[in-house]
């Protein structure tokens, strides 16, 4: 038995290790495909992949609570988290356990396999997705374990080992197997190698730079020498010059200035003179108004005492009329009156004549 040091779906999909071409359709397809981990899953659920176990084989009704009980046991549990479908809600039957430290976690990754909960063994593992080399997830054609009616079995980690070859066929080779990869978490093994690796061969190259720079330094300064007395010749000619023009130009910009200084003075004075002159005008105007507004006030006065006057004589007219009007009023019923009388008395000795008549016809 032996397992991957570094993920590579063509070894995965055989049970030794020694395909040289995919026998199915998922292998191709992992093959072909880049899986990115800008912005992983896991990420969202546990903080630190080191101290990171994956759990599977979960019974549907497990919750988190019973995890933490199981695996209270091997030390302090920071975060669990079981995995639900997004439709259903349901569990996925795998999910995440972050430890307090490494040490814990190594721990509960020798003794936790094969533990039962809720009636059902489970698969412990370390979370392979940010840490592995090389990963590509089961839903792209990767990934560890599967079943063995789907045809898509993938060897290689503590789930289904790769087993011993035997036989070398055609499109076989043998690999190069360490004495390392006897053991189930040697990719992690192999991955603090690599890291080491790549640090020290950091430090050379930064120490042969550094060597590199002094060496360049000290050729430099000789150079740095001869070439600094040269420019400093150079640049105290280019500043004499530089200080010549500038005053030149200084000059200039003083001579401009006070042009534009008397200019500028002309201009005050005859915008002073222009203003004294509208004074002037403004003043006369505003005389000529207030006798134009004197001259209005006596006709007005004299409007209105006109106006006074013929309103008088008019309410003297009208007296005159209505007395006359009256008079004549009373006049004419005197005189109606009297003619009623005299016709009531006219008519009364009509009467008496025609009766007196009338009695001697009689007699």
């Amino acid at each position: 038995m032996w397992y991957l040091e570094e993920y590579n779906p063509l070894l995965a999909g055989s049970i030794d290790g020694t395909d040289t071409l995919p026998h199915d359709h998922g292998i191709v397809r992992a093959i072909n495909s880049y899986y990115s981990l800008k912005k992983p899953v896991i990420s969202s659920l546990t903080s630190d992949s080191l101290k990171t176990l994956f759990i599977g084989r979960l019974n549907e009704n497990t919750k988190e609570e019973d995890i933490k009980n199981v695996f209270s046991k091997f030390g302090k549990i920071k975060n669990v988290r079981i995995i639900l479908d997004i439709v259903t809600g349901i569990s996925r039957g795998y999910g995440f356990i972050e430890f307090e430290s490494e040490k814990e976690c190594k721990e509960a990754y020798k003794n936790g396999d094969n533990i039962k909960i809720d009636g059902q063994k489970i698969l412990v593992d370390y979370e392979r997705s940010r840490i592995m080399k090389n990963w590509i997830p089961r839903r792209l054609g990767g990934g560890f374990g599967g079943k063995k009616e789907s045809g898509q079995l993938r060897f290689g980690s503590i789930d289904r080992p790769f087993k011993e070859p035997i036989n070398i066929g055609e499109n076989q080779k043998m690999p190069d197997i360490s004495r390392n990869q006897k053991y189930s978490d040697c990719w992690r093994d192999y991955l603090f190698k690599k890291a080491k690796e790549s640090k020290s061969k950091n430090d050379k190259n930064n120490e042969n730079i550094s060597k590199k720079d002094n060496r360049s330094s000290s050729r430099h300064t000789i150079e740095d020498k001869y070439n600094h007395s040269k420019n400093h010749n150079s640049r105290h000619s280019s500043k004499e010059k530089y200080k010549d023009n500038n005053r030149s130009r200084s000059r200039e910009r003083r001579l401009s200035k006070d042009k534009y200084k008397d200019r500028n003075r002309s201009r005050s004075r005859e915008r002073r003179s222009s203003k004294d002159k509208y004074k002037d005008r403004n003043r006369s105007k505003s005389h000529d108004r207030h006798i134009s507004k004197d001259k209005y006030k006596d006709l007005n006065q004299n409007r209105s005492n006109d106006r006074h006057y013929n309103k008088r004589h008019r309410d003297d007219k009208y007296d005159k009329y209505n007395n006359t009007k009256r008079k004549h009023t009373e006049n004419e019923t005197i005189n109606n009156n009297k003619r009623s009388r005299n016709r009531s008395r006219s008519k009364s000795n009509s009467r008496h004549h025609h009766h007196s008549h009338s009695h001697d016809k009689y007699h």
